[in-house]
Parts: structure tokens; C-alpha cells; sequence
């Protein structure tokens, strides 16, 4: 996921839950709010790799 935002990527979309264990079809493969944060965190840091500052006429 990291990598499609470095190749210019737009929209990334994954699942978020409250809680696991509350059970549900997608809880195997959702992530928790704390690791949603940890993913935009990521996600910033790669999209900040790839971004290029152009002072003056290009």
C-alpha cells in the first residue's frame, strides 16, 4: 500500500473497526484506529518522499 503512494497513487482505501473482537465478515482484514493512524502517518512520510519543491521558472 505504501509503495502504490509512491508510484502516485490517489486514493488508498482500507477498512477500519472499532474492535476485532466484536467479530464481522471484514475484522480479519480491518484495521483498528490505531493502526489506521499509524497507515496516514506512513503514508505522509512516502508521500513526502516523492514530492519535489520547484523554486523559480520551471
Amino acid at each position: 500500500m505504501l509503495a502504490s503512494t509512491t508510484l502516485s497513487a490517489l486514493v488508498v482505501e482500507k477498512y477500519l473497526t472499532l474492535a476485532r473482537a466484536d467479530g464481522g465478515v471484514d475484522n480479519a482484514f480491518s484495521l483498528e484506529l490505531e493502526g489506521m493512524q499509524a497507515l496516514v502517518v506512513e503514508i505522509e512520510h512516502a508521500w513526502q518522499t516523492i514530492v519535489q519543491v520547484c523554486y523559480g521558472p520551471t
